[in-house]
């Protein structure tokens, strides 16, 4: 996967609760390093009077430095330090603990750091992996997103399904009116070197020939953030409802992004993460028996490309996915081959850990919704994925629930 939704490791003060002063010492959550690098942020307090306003901070561990940014979260009626942020980005290489201690001046910061550029008609920002670039206006959070300058998504947007009224078990559908966002501020709320920060605000507009246009309703906050040297983004999206609570029912909400798709379909690639650690894997096409390998010696299903060809195999191609999970206690995933043909069933389980991903051999994009099953209804659905253009649709209420 080049770029997912970031599931942010957390670390915890040894003595939580307590207030520090110098060299205080913190560890990760469940003592364990990450298996790859990770960008965390995390907040310490300190005791009245132990840390005046403007001072500098160093992390280290294990005698190493680690690059570290902060930031002051609240202060004592002295004026002194009572919260401080803190991130830094950190692997496996870091076993903790960390020492957070008191520097002379502004440390060095040594290796890759986040470049925030701004002018009058956007936002880019380069964590020297992955390029993102944001406009002060329009439908769009992002325009485009690339990881070592190939595009691996574009177009990232909210959606919003108005339904004018309950769901009705006798048959009778409501009426439904589509919506999208619109951005009307951008703020750079932190400009690195470790993180950067970017909040965006707008409304939720009407879509559709069809749709009122002059609605703009659902007022919306999105904060996106990046971290020195990684590809994953951190999205924070709060949705606020001020509809009329008679005739407004919420029928869906998500996050959509626009995924180029460059290889033929035998090379394209649909991940979903399951309940129990495992990956349920598989080509839009496939070229061979599940396991087996294709021609040229290339493993289709482990994702290894296989080489192009004029005449494929008369088995079916597949062009949407969806993960569901409407309750606590069971997700189902379903597939189909075109938008007017049925949804065919293909796994289902408990507890899904709410990763996908789509994309070819060549690269792609992966989403996550954190507590996805805790928070249910929520869906994952991919669709146009035959097409040079694929769609992924994050639904945090999902159109699959009730209104």
């Amino acid at each position: 996967m080049r770029v997912q939704g970031l599931v942010a490791m957390a670390v915890v003060m040894a003595g939580a609760g307590q207030a520090f002063g110098a060299d205080t010492q913190v560890n990760w959550l469940d003592k364990s390093p990450p298996t790859m690098p990770v960008g965390v942020s995390w907040g310490v307090p300190f005791a009245q009077g132990t840390v005046q306003k403007g001072q500098m901070f160093s992390l280290k561990a294990g005698g190493n430095s680690l690059p570290v940014q902060s930031w002051p979260l609240g202060y004592w009626p002295d004026g002194s330090i009572m919260w401080e942020g803190f991130a830094t980005v950190g692997g496996p290489e870091v076993t903790g603990p960390v020492t957070i201690g008191v520097a002379d001046g502004q440390a060095e910061q040594k290796g890759l750091i986040v470049q925030v550029k701004q002018d009058d008609a956007g936002v880019t920002i380069d964590t020297m992996k992955l390029q993102c670039r944001i406009l002060r206006s329009g439908a769009n959070l992002f325009e485009s997103m690339s990881v070592d300058g190939k595009e691996v998504a574009k177009n990232g947007r909210l959606e919003a399904i108005d339904q004018d009224g309950p769901d009705d078990p006798t048959g009778t559908a409501p009426g439904r009116t589509p919506y999208g966002s619109k951005v009307t501020k951008v703020t750079v709320e932190q400009t690195g070197p470790v993180r950067a920060v970017v909040k965006i605000e707008g409304m939720h507009m009407g879509l559709g020939p069809k749709a009122d246009t002059q609605r703009s309703w659902l007022p919306f906050t999105v904060r996106l953030y990046f971290y020195a040297g990684q590809a994953p983004v951190r999205m924070v999206e709060t949705t606020i409802f001020d509809g009329d609570q008679q005739k407004d029912f919420i029928k869906g909400l998500a996050f959509t992004a626009d995924v180029p798709m460059r290889e033929q379909s035998q090379n394209r690639h649909v991940r979903f993460a399951n309940s129990n650690g495992g990956v349920w894997a598989e080509p839009l096409q496939l070229m061979v028996a599940r396991g087996g390998r294709g021609q040229g010696g290339g493993n289709q299903i482990e994702g290894q490309a296989l080489p192009n060809t004029q005449n494929p195999p008369e088995s079916a191609e597949w062009d949407a996915f969806r993960l569901d999970q409407l309750s606590s206690e069971g997700f189902t995933l379903v597939k189909r081959t075109n938008p007017k043909s049925s949804w065919v069933g293909v796994a289902e389980g408990q507890r899904a850990a709410g990763l996908a991903f789509i994309g070819d051999t060549s690269g792609g994009l992966g989403v996550g919704l954190k507590n996805f099953w805790q928070s249910y209804p929520a869906s994952i659905e991919i669709d146009g994925a035959l097409t040079p253009t694929a769609h992924v649709h994050v639904w945090m209420w999902s159109p699959d629930a009730h209104a």
